[in-house]
Formats: C-alpha cells, sequence, structure tokens
C-alpha cells in the first residue's frame, strides 16, 4: 500500500510525541542555528562566531557580509595590538620602536567566518638573528609554519585564544631582510608589502622599508614574468615525463604547480604579486589574461578523471590530459602576445612599437647550412 505522508512537525508520527515547545513550529522546529537567526544572533558556526554581530546579512539568512567582516577584524586586530599584543614576549617590556602589519585575509578582502589574524611584528631583532621554526615544520599551536609568505628566518607563530580575547596569532620577523627579499620581487613578501594594514609604525621605519622594496620590486615584474613563464614550460616537460612512465602523483603534482605558473602569470603581467595558492585561483581568473584562460583552466580540472587511466594513452599525441595542457599553453602564449610580451611562434603578433623586455625564451640556434659542392652530390 502507498506510504502515508507525514503532515506535522519531526517526531509526531503515529505512536510518536511532539518535543516540548514545538507545537505549530513547522519542520525547523528543535534547530538551534534556526533559533539563533530568528533570535537576530549569528549562527553558532565559524571561527569568528562571537565577533561582528553588526555584520548580521540584512536578508537574514545567517550570513555576513565580507565588507563588514572585514571591517570586524580589522577592529579585532587594532585592539589585540593595543590591548593584548603588549603584554606578550618578546613584545613584553621592549621599546615602543616596532611596527606590527596585518596581513592574510582580514588585510586583502578575502576573509570569511572562518578567517582570523595574522600580525606580522617587524622591528625586535635579536643580535644573533631570529630562531629558526621547529625540525617538523609546524608551530607552536600545531599551524603550518609560513614558510611561502613570511619571508627569511620567520619566528614561530604564536596562537592567541583566551578569555575576552578574539583569537588571533602573530609572530616576529626581521624587517631589513624582509624587505630586501620583496625588493627581489618574491611573492609572499612582496604581497604582504602590497596589501598588509600597517597597524602599529611609530617611527616610520616599516612604512619606509615597504615603500621602497616596492619601488625596487616595479621594475623587476617582467623577470618575474619571464621566471614564471619559463617554469611553466618546465612543468609540462616534466608532466610529459611522468605521464610516460605512469606515475600519477607525480603527474598530480605537476598539474598542480603547472596552473599555479600559468594563474600568477596574469597577476605579472598587471604588476602584481601573485597570492598564495588559497586565493591564486579565484583571483587569478578574474585577472585581464586569466580571463581568456578560463576556458582552458576549467577544462583541464574537468578533466581530472583522466588520472585513473593516466590521460588515455601513453602517447602523448593522443594523451587527453596533455592535450588539455597544450590548450592551456596556447591560450597563455597568445595572452602574453597580446600584452607586448613576445613569445617564440608567436612574436610576429606582438605589438612592434612596444618597448617590452626581452623575449621569454630564446629560439634555438640552427646551425649554417654548407653550399652544395660545384659539382654536384658525390658519386653522380
Amino acid at each position: 500500500p502507498p506510504r502515508r505522508r507525514r503532515t506535522g512537525p519531526p517526531g509526531t508520527g503515529p505512536g510518536r510525541r511532539a518535543p516540548p515547545g514545538s507545537e505549530g513550529r513547522g519542520p525547523e522546529a528543535g534547530s538551534a542555528r534556526t533559533g539563533a537567526r530568528r533570535a537576530g544572533r549569528p549562527a553558532p558556526e565559524g571561527r569568528n562566531a562571537g565577533i561582528g554581530t553588526g555584520s548580521r546579512d540584512p536578508r537574514g539568512e545567517g550570513g555576513f557580509r565580507l565588507g563588514s567582516l572585514r571591517e570586524d577584524l580589522l577592529r579585532v586586530a587594532a585592539t589585540a595590538v593595543s590591548e593584548d599584543l603588549v603584554h606578550r614576549p618578546p613584545l613584553l617590556g621592549a621599546a615602543d620602536g616596532y611596527g606590527v602589519v596585518l596581513g592574510g585575509s582580514a588585510a586583502t578582502g578575502d576573509a570569511d567566518v572562518f578567517s582570523g589574524c595574522d600580525l606580522f611584528v617587524f622591528g625586535l631583532e635579536a643580535p644573533g638573528g631570529p630562531p629558526r621554526p621547529p625540525d617538523d615544520g609546524r608551530s607552536a599551536g600545531g599551524d603550518p609554519a609560513p614558510t611561502r609568505a613570511a619571508g627569511p628566518e620567520p619566528w614561530r607563530w604564536h596562537n592567541v585564544r583566551g578569555a575576552g580575547v578574539a583569537p588571533y596569532r602573530y609572530a616576529v620577523f626581521p624587517l631589513a631582510p624582509f624587505a630586501a627579499s620583496a625588493a627581489q620581487a618574491q611573492d609572499g613578501p612582496l604581497y604582504l608589502v602590497r596589501h598588509g594594514r600597517i597597524l602599529h609604525d611609530p617611527g616610520g621605519a616599516v612604512a619606509a622599508a615597504f615603500r621602497q622594496a616596492w619601488e625596487a620590486a616595479a621594475p623587476r615584474m617582467p623577470d618575474r614574468l619571464a621566471a614564471r613563464y619559463r617554469a611553466f614550460r618546465q612543468r609540462r616537460a616534466s608532466l610529459a615525463w611522468s605521464l610516460r612512465r605512469g606515475q600519477p602523483l607525480l603527474v598530480m603534482d605537476n598539474l598542480r604547480l603547472l596552473l599555479e605558473h600559468a594563474l600568477s602569470c596574469g597577476y605579472h603581467l598587471e604588476g602584481e604579486p601573485a597570492p598564495p595558492p588559497k586565493w591564486l585561483f579565484g583571483g587569478g581568473l578574474r585577472t585581464a589574461a586569466g580571463r581568456t584562460l578560463r576556458e582552458p583552466v576549467l577544462g583541464l580540472l574537468s578533466s581530472l578523471g583522466d588520472l585513473a587511466t593516466l590521460g588515455g594513452s601513453l602517447n602523448l599525441q593522443n594523451n587527453r590530459l596533455y592535450a588539455q595542457t597544450g590548450r592551456l599553453q596556447h591560450a597563455l602564449e597568445r595572452a602574453l602576445s597580446a600584452q607586448g610580451h613576445p613569445v617564440p611562434g608567436l612574436a610576429a603578433q606582438a605589438p612592434a612599437a612596444f618597448p617590452g623586455p626581452e623575449p621569454l625564451e630564446r629560439a634555438p640556434r640552427s646551425l649554417p647550412r654548407r653550399p652544395p659542392p660545384a659539382g654536384g652530390p658525390r658519386g653522380g
């Protein structure tokens, strides 16, 4: 016989009694999240559920406006610097000559309800230099050590979670080596120089170092773009080698690095440093060059199911994965050529009057051919 359709709230079937207080409340009865929404409180989810009650989405859907959430995080960071960070080592008892910069998603506008505040402290160099991170590469709070965006010789990250203090973390970095790395157009330090928010800098040393580093890194962007393009070609060659040998783990690693280099070229074409990988995909596809790469990038991601068969063939001419990377390379070279950067095979399409950098890759030299002998080939 057909099943009887339930018309009442959950738990009110035959022989069941409705939970207390759930009469007439509909199918969402008993939900803590629903009750929090109806009471006007943030949903009990996320790392920042206790801050930003004014950041409610006016639609009442339990979400946050990212602009308001960013303002809340900036306020949390400023409060941590002025009221809590000064009482923690090594800032405790130190002269007021250090600077504090807010980095991460709270400074760039990419924050969500799980984001925190990352505070970079500069100007507290020890005579012997800062200590190295632990051998296992993990910080005191269990988070991975910031080897990508931290600059040279980072101190360990210290996670702060306590009563009356919104969660944040801080680390101390030497200012001079960090600024020197940014001046060399290294993406990690230069990204903080470009997007970091200076919260405390009484002497102006951090602002001056950041300004000099940015001015020194700007002329190096064409070289950085050339290095990224060469790395992209090298990754594709390594991908071909791993496909021939049947190494799926190396195939996945090469595909990740290949996408990272391709999307980073979009930032370097605009004179900007590439962000960390967690923001690179979404932001890279929104650049001028990234918009031309959307179709091959999404096509490559759609073909990842072919990893089980390594692209379907060990012959690269018939390999589906390798063919998708070829489309990506072709689109990238078209984008580079359209911006005036000559690429081997596409140099004729670059604007003739563009005073751009040197070619990204030198064409192989061909040996001059000897003229045929006057008497014709030997042997008649």
